[in-house]
């Protein structure tokens, strides 16, 4: 579990960060490559590297609607990060390991990615909401146990 993953925004929650309760995050890429046949040739084709899709982020928790500290995530913070539209990307921030000296998931180098270069990536996240779903479970005692599924490409 992810315990201080937030998302931030200037027009969403006076700009504080929103955090993102009982979190667990997945960070994925995929090379984008362009296999043509070898007409007449019945052996493995060559790949040609074409670049990559944006990396895929996938944020699943949940959250106790009775006990919802100040800036956690609720219903309406995340509908109004989804529903956000502004040239301004929304910030993902996931620290990992201990809080004195946390490691975080890096994001795009400020330069963008290299292929053949320095990767310094940043200690933040830019992305885009593609999707959100909220699960709730009539087994919970009184539904108050909210299941979250935030979906996120990152975005320059």
């Amino acid at each position: 579990m992810v315990n201080n993953c937030t998302l931030q925004h200037t027009l969403v929650n006076s700009g504080t960060a929103v955090i993102l309760q009982n979190s667990k995050v997945n960070y994925g890429l995929k090379k984008i490559f362009k296999v043509p046949p070898i007409p007449g040739k019945y052996d493995i084709a060559e790949a040609e590297y074409s670049g990559f899709e944006n990396p895929k982020i996938t944020i699943t928790g949940h959250f106790d609607v009775n006990d919802i500290d100040s800036n956690e995530l609720t219903q309406e913070l995340l509908t109004e990060l989804f529903m956000l539209k502004s040239t301004t990307p929304l910030v993902l921030s996931v620290p990992t390991g201990t809080s004195a000296s946390p490691t975080y998931l890096k994001g795009r180098p400020s330069g963008g990615y290299e292929t053949d270069g320095d990767m310094t990536m940043q200690n933040t996240i830019n992305v885009i909401i593609t999707s959100i779903s909220f699960g709730l479970s009539s087994s919970s005692d009184e539904g108050h146990f909210w299941n979250y599924n935030i979906s996120l490409t990152e975005s320059s």
